[in-house]
């Protein structure tokens, strides 16, 4: 889950914890980085963040040779929006307008996931947040599962 607004990371997390593992990042850059580290199958982006927007991670993950299924959030999504004009490059599996319900975000990241994993494992538990401070929104690669 990439958004540089702490309060969306805290509550996509709250929404998907515990039915998936999660990494939060809060810039492109991060992101990008993460993604280095660590293999995932879903990408959550925020198309608007300063610096390296969604859409060119997105461009960047989708040639990755292990790509994930990538959903692009946006209050732009919402609306009527010419997709084309915002270049959303082939391969994003969903786009998501913002705000969105959290059974929206729960049945689309599902969906991503089945999608690109079929084979995908079984259900997993929470562990546990690693660094156990209660300030989860605060690190740069948070992790649940």
């Amino acid at each position: 889950m990439v958004d540089d607004d702490p309060m969306i990371r805290r509550l996509a997390c709250r929404i998907l914890r515990g039915r998936f593992e999660i990494h939060l990042a809060s810039d492109g850059p991060s992101a990008l980085a993460l993604a280095e580290r660590v293999p995932f199958h879903v990408a959550v982006l925020d198309v608007h963040m300063p610096g390296c927007s969604g859409v060119e991670v997105a461009r960047r993950l989708l040639r990755l040779p292990r790509r994930p299924a990538v959903l692009l959030v946006s209050s732009i999504f919402s609306g009527a929006c010419d997709m084309a004009e915002l270049d959303i490059p082939e391969g994003v599996f969903a786009c998501l307008g913002k705000p969105y319900d959290p059974r929206s975000l729960r049945d689309l990241v599902s969906r991503a996931l089945a999608h690109a994993n079929p084979l995908s494992a079984p259900k997993r538990q929470r562990l546990p947040h690693p660094q156990g401070d209660g300030h989860e929104d605060e690190h740069e690669d948070n992790y649940y599962q």
